[in-house]
């Protein structure tokens, strides 16, 4: 055909054109032209052309190469519109569920502060800390509201050049904040692990100060590596449309080596307290029942691990309003299983005040027929030893109980029972004096604090 009849064609088809993508921007015109050899389909028939992958990756390319990331955007938005595929919005789903979460952390943190106010329990620096990690989830949540007005959850294409900026800028935020509060929530249960088990070894107790020490430093260097991630910082939520200048440092090695770490961390935090128990002269089904306690925590690395995989997703994406839904959403998940985790002792200490008679049938079946284990555990908190006490039934007979109690003391220290506990045996020397079971050390506290 004559270059003549070819200009002919093509203008003739060029109304068309207009008529059915007529935002499309000038610069991606000759893009719905080029990539005709590469499709079988009529260039009149915009079914078929909406349909073909190869077309479309060809006009997606060409785009990219010819046009400006707005005008991209604009093309993507109006031929999306035009083939009448469906738009994401997971707008609402990215409100209720952590609204819902957060209503059940609220009620474990409740708890925990109700057995501060009741005197199960004395304040100390794990309380502070998740007292911290709850503002900083009310935070976390608001913020969460207001990212759904910027686009989280719809496809970027569809929003304007605003959103796409101000949803950058929070997401640097967010950034800052996921990574302070997992690192307060972890905090807390370490502070927690003191209280129960600094008492047992000074090495013990060194290894505890040196996982928070590590912790702090994680959270410290990824918060100071992501304010100085951009040259100039504002680069960061600027110049995504590639008219600013700048740089930034490979963000997606950043977020998936802090992810990584915080699972090497999660795992660790799983090893430290089934050390401690697996030493306790106590039976394999109440070594069980106070691990399980601990072992909820696994819960964390799961979540944390699942979250990864959205890090991963989400470091790739051409669509970064739409797939950080799942990051946020997993993120979320991730926080406030944390908060739950670090409050469940204290709720289970809440609980067994209030409903005595449900623990002490749950007593009777898991302790009937238990035998007096072997071993001395040379120095123990006094927490581990009141786990012991409150295993063991009234209807058993005194000498297994006291035998129960004092394979957990020290030198086998003689016990009394204290009238002022309710439902548990505390541990007490038969004389009374100022020192306590640990030469005047505090460090062990009451497992029943929890």
């Amino acid at each position: 055909m004559k270059p003549s009849l070819w200009a002919a064609a093509l203008f003739s088809c060029l109304p068309l054109v207009y008529g059915l993508y007529e935002d499309v921007p000038d610069c991606a015109l000759p893009c719905l032209f080029e990539p005709l050899d590469y499709t079988p389909c009529e260039f009149t028939n915009s079914t078929c052309l909406c349909n073909d992958m190869n077309y479309n990756m060809a006009v997606i390319h060409c785009v990219r190469v010819q046009c400006s990331v707005q005008q991209a955007l604009i093309t993507k938005n109006s031929t999306w519109t035009d083939c009448g595929f469906t738009f994401h919005d997971e707008g609402s789903t990215i409100q209720w569920v952590p609204a819902f979460l957060f209503a059940v952390v609220t009620l474990f943190y409740g708890m925990r502060l109700a057995t501060k106010w009741i005197s199960l329990a004395t304040w100390g620096w794990d309380d502070w800390t998740i007292s911290f990690a709850y503002l900083m989830m009310i935070a976390f949540l608001v913020a969460t509201f207001l990212a759904k007005k910027e686009g989280i959850g719809r496809d970027i294409w569809t929003l304007e050049v605003g959103q796409i900026t101000n949803f950058i800028r929070g997401f640097f935020a967010f950034e800052i904040v996921y990574s302070i509060t997992l690192a307060v929530i972890k905090a807390s249960i370490l502070f927690l692990y003191l209280r129960i088990f600094g008492a047992i070894t000074e090495t013990f107790r060194q290894i505890l100060w040196a996982t928070q020490i590590f912790n702090v430093a994680v959270c410290l260097t990824f918060v100071i590596v992501n304010v100085n991630q951009c040259k100039p910082l504002s680069y960061f939520w600027h110049g995504w449309d590639g008219r600013h200048p700048g740089y930034c440092i490979d963000l997606s090695a950043m977020a998936l080596s802090h992810a990584s770490l915080n699972i090497a961390i999660d795992v660790w935090m799983l090893v430290l307290p089934a050390t401690q128990i697996y030493k306790l002269n106590l039976q394999k089904r109440q070594k069980a029942g106070i691990m399980s306690m601990f072992g909820v925590g696994i819960f964390i690395t799961i979540v944390s691990a699942v979250r990864l995989k959205s890090v991963s997703v989400f470091s790739h994406s051409w669509n970064p309003t739409y797939d950080f839904y799942g990051l946020a959403l997993w993120s979320h998940i991730e926080l406030c299983v944390g908060m739950i985790v670090a409050c469940m002792p204290a709720a289970r200490a809440l609980t067994r005040r209030l409903f005595p008679e449900l623990l002490y049938v749950t007593n009777i079946s898991s302790t009937r027929g238990s035998t007096r284990a072997s071993g001395n555990v040379k120095i123990v908190s006094q927490d581990i030893a009141t786990i012991a006490t409150d295993d063991v039934p009234e209807s058993s007979s005194s000498k297994s109980k006291k035998d129960s109690l004092a394979s957990l003391t020290p030198d086998r220290v003689p016990l009394r029972r204290l009238p002022t506990s309710d439902s548990l045996m505390e541990i007490s020397p038969s004389e009374p004096g100022d020192r306590s079971l640990f030469d005047g050390s505090n460090r062990g506290s009451k497992f029943s604090d929890w």
